[in-house]
């Protein structure tokens, strides 16, 4: 079976802990003999000619593979840039037609893994968009309509995907995000501080001043709070609590590492919009590290954390109590193990895809 998958970028390292959704996806498919294309290498070059020629090349490029599967990623959708879709609106549609045309005349299946469904995720957190909600609804439609299989990051977008875009459901399998960190037991004879771990971006629109200040509020003796992530650089300015570790931006594998070592990871969430929908990449992260969580109640994650007993969900109002009932038993961590690995073995980057990939009826074709 020949497998093209099409991508904005090449390998590269993700910092603030975050799980390279992408390129679990490219081992996955590299595994089964993928071709991948790279939207952004020598042969697509960005200047204004280049963009002008990547359409003709890109279905040259499909041509010559012949593909039998063609894979692509949203939103690292081809032409697709993240708060700047106008210039590359009309390419994106075109290639979106071609490709289906393509397709349906060569017996090609096409699949779309969704990362994230940026229009609800820009309009939740506030972030700017240069093409109104209706223009950006309709291009998603088209774009997400034209798979044969939509790969969704959660169950809860997964239905906002139907609902919203009509796309039915029998096409959507949701497909929720993993790690490939490396279980770590408990260690027995383990001395120093309870430490909480929180791994993600650290934008105070997410919450993440007033998690901290539930902390400080706290006032637990040994015990740390540790925070890893881009974007959290006000941290040290604004908390000179010795109790507050602040890391910078870390690769993936270095979070793993920090987290390996903590009693409890954080998922702060807040309990509205796109945060009650979206599956957090970090707890994947925890989980697969061997760390229970103690999150947010938040649907989607929350519901998780609920479903494999990885950890405790709270009100947000709660959190800085959840952190005071976590920390006051030094075996918390050893007390959620035996569902923590179990969990771990389905969190596995290949174990999803695996999954996902099968419930496609793609398995039984060979790979």
């Amino acid at each position: 079976m020949k497998i093209l998958h099409i991508t904005n970028f090449a390998s590269r390292e993700i910092l603030d802990g975050g799980v390279n959704r992408e390129e679990a996806l490219a081992a996955f498919l590299s595994a089964r003999g993928s071709v991948r294309l790279i939207v952004q290498d020598a042969r697509f070059k960005r200047d204004q000619v280049g963009r002008l020629l990547r359409l003709r090349r890109l279905m040259r490029e499909i041509d010559l593979v012949a593909p039998e599967i063609v894979v692509l990623n949203y939103p690292a959708y081809p032409f697709f840039w993240q708060h700047t879709v106008t210039k590359y609106y009309k390419m994106s549609l075109a290639f979106t037609r071609r490709l289906r045309r393509w397709a349906n005349s060569h017996g090609a299946q096409v699949i779309i893994d969704v990362m994230d469904l940026p229009l609800y995720q820009y309009e939740d957190v506030g972030l700017p968009m240069d093409m109104s909600t209706e223009d950006f609804r309709a291009f998603d439609q088209k774009v997400l309509g034209s798979a044969d299989r939509l790969w969704v990051c959660s169950h809860h977008l997964s239905e906002l995907t139907t609902e919203q875009y009509g796309v039915p459901s029998e096409r959507i399998c949701s497909v929720v995000n993993g790690s490939n960190a490396c279980f770590a037991t408990t260690d027995p004879t383990k001395q120093g501080p309870f430490k909480f771990v929180y791994c993600g971006s650290l934008l105070k629109h997410r919450g993440v001043e007033q998690m901290i200040r539930d902390f400080v509020d706290c006032r637990l003796e040994n015990v740390e709070l540790h925070l890893a992530g881009a974007d959290g650089d006000w941290i040290p300015g604004a908390f000179s609590n010795s109790g507050i570790v602040y890391h910078g931006s870390l690769t993936d594998s270095a979070a793993c590492e920090l987290a390996a070592k903590c009693e409890v990871g954080c998922i702060y969430y807040p309990q509205k919009g796109y945060y009650h929908l979206a599956f957090a990449t970090k707890l994947a992260l925890y989980v697969c590290c061997g760390v229970p969580v103690l999150c947010t109640d938040v649907a989607e994650t929350g519901g998780a954390v609920r479903a494999m007993g990885v950890g405790r969900v709270v009100d947000i109002a709660d959190y800085g109590r959840g952190m005071r009932e976590m920390a006051s038993d030094p075996a918390t961590r050893k007390s959620y193990e035996t569902a923590l690995r179990a969990a771990a073995a389905k969190l596995s980057w290949n174990a999803i895809y695996a999954d996902a990939w099968e419930s496609s009826g793609l398995e039984e074709q060979g790979s």
